[in-house]
This record gives C-alpha cells, structure tokens and sequence, in this order.
C-alpha cells in the first residue's frame, strides 16, 4: 500500500493556484528583458525531471535555428540551408573527426577536407562545413544549397518565358489558335516549364525543413553529451568498410585517410 500523502480537493485547488502564479511570476521575470542563463533554465528543467543533457540540445538547436544565416530564396522560395553556431573551448582532431563522420551518416555523401592554420573545411557537391577561430571557442558553419532545384526553377521560368513569347508572335501574325500547329509548341514550351519550374519548388519546402532538422540534429550532437560523442567514435570504427574506393584506387575517406598518414608518421 502506497504510503505517499494524499491531498484532498480543496489543497489540489491551492496547489495548482500556488503553481500558476509561481510561473506568471517566472514568465513576467523573462519577459521583463532579464533572461534565463542556460545554467538557470537546466536547474529548473531539474525540478520537473527533465535532465540537463535534454536542455543543452534544445539550446544548441534554438542557437542555431535563430542565428543570423541569411539564407539564399528564389522566388521567395529557399534553396539554401545555413547554420551558424559558436563551440565552446576547444575542438581537437577527434572532435573533428567525429563530425566527418556524423556528416557522411546523416546525408550520406562523401566529402573533401581542407586545414588551413586553425580553420578546417569540408566541402561536398552542394554541401560546405567551415570550422574557424573565434576567440577561445569556434564557430561552425554549416550550408547546404538545393542547386538542382534552382537549376529547374530558373530552366522553368525560361520555358514559360519563350512560350510567352512565341505566343505573342503568333497573335502580333495572326495565327495564335488559327495556326494550332505552332500554337501548340508554344503551350507544349509553357507545360515543360511550369512542370520543372512547380515541381522543384512544390519540394523545396519539405526539403528546407528535412535539412535543417538534420542540420540541428548534427550541431546538437557536436555540442552534445560525452556519450553522444562515443556513439559517433564506435560508427567511425566501420567507417573504413563503409566508404568505398575511388576507380583510381585512392582512399576518398578524409577520416581513413588521416588515421593512416598519423600511422605512418609514427
């Protein structure tokens, strides 16, 4: 038998009162421009079970989600996804490591890295990750471009832009629906574009939203807990069996590829 005190109505109505002018309270504290430290929201967080690690991702995501990206639209539509965190201390060969890796689990593209100094690169076809410098942290640079998409777009709009024109030749000639030969080229250039141009940007959306989820989720395990981190290192342990060799017979896995230039330099 549960030995766990009861309240009766009156003290479960008390409660619940105590309870919503404690958060009007804490609401107008935040509202007022004070703010919560991240230190703050986890202690809170604590007391009603919600552990520490679950805060610091929900953080790094709203970081990143609200950072200043700038992001490339096409006709108000956007065929960039861009993401600007800062790392806290340092970020080492490992931790680096550890990011090519999640990069090529989560899009499944095979990249090329690049150090120069202090800042590290890594670049794939339509994808760009840049790790620099910023005082005694870093900042991470994520952006990923959907150039097919804007490709299609701009090959539409330059199909419904010669539909319109040949169209308008017919009438100025007067064979626009009399001559249904030539005027059927010109509806044929109009469907061929709003078909690739509507296409591409009915996608684009779902698309932006995918990416970014997927971009958060990276940027939260980077800043995530040490088992997180251990859970990228035992992947990067088939890494090598996963990635394959180029025709050339050259190992295209930057990760691979360090941890046997360190081998033979010992």
């Amino acid at each position: 038998m549960s030995t766990e005190k009861k309240y009766n109505e009156k003290e479960i109505a008390a409660i619940f009162k105590q309870a919503a002018e404690d958060f009007e309270v804490a609401q107008q504290n935040v509202s007022s421009g004070e703010g919560l430290t991240l230190s703050e929201i986890e202690e809170i967080a604590k007391e009603v079970g919600i552990t520490p690690e679950f805060i610091s991702r929900a953080a790094a995501k709203v970081d990143a989600r609200h950072s200043p990206s700038g992001e490339k639209k096409l006709v108000g539509l956007p065929i960039e996804v861009k993401r600007v965190v800062t790392v806290p201390g340092g970020f080492g060969d490992s931790d680096w490591d550890r990011l090519v890796v999640d990069l090529h689990d989560t899009f499944g593209v095979i990249g090329s890295t690049k150090e120069d100094g202090r800042v590290r690169t890594w670049t794939s076809e339509n994808m760009h990750v840049r790790l620099e410098p910023a005082g005694s942290d870093y900042r991470l640079r994520i952006e990923k471009t959907n150039s097919i998409a804007a490709i299609s777009m701009v090959m539409g709009g330059i199909f419904v832009f010669m539909s319109l024109m040949f169209m308008a030749i017919l009438m100025t000639k007067g064979r626009f629906m009399t001559q249904m030969d030539d005027t059927l080229i010109g509806f044929i250039l109009a469907a061929i574009g709003l078909g690739a141009g509507g296409f591409s940007a009915r996608r684009l959306p779902g698309w932006h939203k995918t990416e970014s989820e997927r971009m958060d989720d990276i940027i939260a395990r980077t800043l995530g807990s040490d088992e997180q981190k251990e859970h990228v290192d035992a992947s990067m342990i088939h890494e090598e069996e996963r990635i394959p060799i180029d025709d050339l017979g050259y190992d295209t896995d930057p990760v691979s590829a360090r941890q046997k230039g360190r081998q033979k330099a010992k």
